[in-house]
């Protein structure tokens, strides 16, 4: 096995600060005086953005989506980042290879 992959790479996240879908809460409190029944919460769902970073800070891949999505993306790169080696990651994710660093 050759470089484990959770030494050239990082996973970094964003989540959104404005919710994706508006509440209706108008709606809620009309549903409980017509019915008399307490009406569920509608789940508040943000937008949130996943990225490989490489050791040089380079983000090799980028994917944005609802938060449970990046939730469930997130738990598998992390995995992947634990159990892989660095090229064996690099074809799951067709990640570019590493570039030479340039000399000054």
């Amino acid at each position: 096995m050759g470089i484990p992959a959770a030494n050239h790479y990082r996973v970094e996240r964003d989540t959104g600060i404005t919710p994706i879908n508006k509440r209706h809460t108008g709606a809620r409190i009309a549903g409980m005086a017509i019915t008399g029944l307490p009406m569920p919460r509608s789940r508040i769902q943000y937008a949130a953005t996943l990225r490989i970073i490489d050791a040089s800070d380079v983000i090799v891949y980028e994917r944005s989506g609802e938060q449970s999505e990046i939730d469930s993306l997130e738990l598998t790169i992390l995995g992947d980042l634990m159990r892989l080696d660095v090229e064996t990651f690099r074809a799951s994710y067709g990640l570019p290879d590493d570039q030479a660093p340039a000399d000054e």
